[in-house]
């Protein structure tokens, strides 16, 4: 007989298993993604609630402004009584109600605190004197002889004219702009006789005639003009007042030709007394 090896009793002890107390309550297991599943649907039930308000009330705003564009579109304006945003549409301000003007009275005050002063000292109002002096001589040579001409003869008529309502304004607010600092600044000078004063006075005159009369004038006539000569068919009436146009252009043009050449005879006799004052 073979023997047997013996085996501790420890080894051989099986554990029983304990019985589950079935009477206590299990909560059930739920899986996780049902759990957030779950916590999510009311959330998005909510948005898109709000997003269904949000989209109502959009296009309740659409059919409120197209509503809006119909009935102006109907009457040909829109909320401000106004047919397009057009400056034109606004009334024209006084002469006095410009820029221009008001930048002029500041410098005819700044000019009349300084001659009766020592505000600026001689060498810094010469230098600034001949600035002014010669930006105003060369922009008047230049628009008189040069670019006028030069845009006359390269652009079509009514191009040209537009441009021209753009430039001339600013052309003349330098000008007098630049008169006015000459005759601030013409103190620095020993030697400057009433003469001297009464030659850029009159440039300035002349400029300020043309910059506050003559070009709004001659412009308005302009474009009257134009917008007679761009309809396809005239009457008799609009053909005689369109006669009337050309003459009165005419007229107006003639005299800013001859202020604008007094002003330009006055830069050259100033020019001429600086020059003296180099000898």
């Amino acid at each position: 007989m073979k023997a047997t090896a013996a085996v501790p009793r420890s080894t051989l002890s099986v554990t029983t298993p304990r019985k589950l107390n079935h009477s206590a309550s299990v909560a059930p297991v739920v899986p996780r993604r049902l759990l957030i599943s779950s916590a999510i649907k009311p959330t998005a039930a909510r948005s898109a609630s709000s997003a269904n308000k949000g989209v109502g009330l959009g296009s309740r705003l659409l059919r409120a402004s197209a509503t809006a564009s119909d009935t102006s579109s109907n009457d040909g304006l829109n909320r401000d009584g106004l047919t397009s945003w057009d400056p034109t549409n606004w009334v024209e301000p006084a002469a006095h109600n410009k820029n221009s003007f008001r930048f002029l009275a500041i410098c005819a005050v700044v000019a009349i605190a300084a001659t009766s002063s020592n505000a600026i000292s001689p060498k810094w109002g010469a230098f600034i004197h001949m600035v002014a002096f010669a930006t105003w001589f060369g922009s008047n040579f230049w628009t008189t002889f040069i670019g006028g001409i030069t845009m006359y003869k390269n652009l079509p008529r009514q191009t040209f004219g537009s441009l021209q309502s753009k430039l001339f304004p600013k052309y003349f607010q330098l000008s007098a702009a630049t008169i006015v600092t000459s005759l601030i600044t013409l103190k620095a000078f020993s030697g400057a006789d009433k003469s001297v004063y009464i030659t850029l006075g009159v440039a300035l005159l002349t400029t300020l005639v043309n910059l506050l009369w003559l070009e709004p004038a001659s412009t308005k006539v302009m474009f009257e003009r134009y917008s007679l000569e761009n309809e396809k068919s005239r009457s008799e009436e609009e053909s005689s007042r369109l006669s009337k146009l050309k003459k009165e252009f005419g007229k107006f043009h003639g005299i800013s030709s001859m202020m604008n050449l007094i002003a330009l005879c006055g830069s050259v006799a100033h020019a001429f007394w600086l020059s003296m004052k180099l000898i």
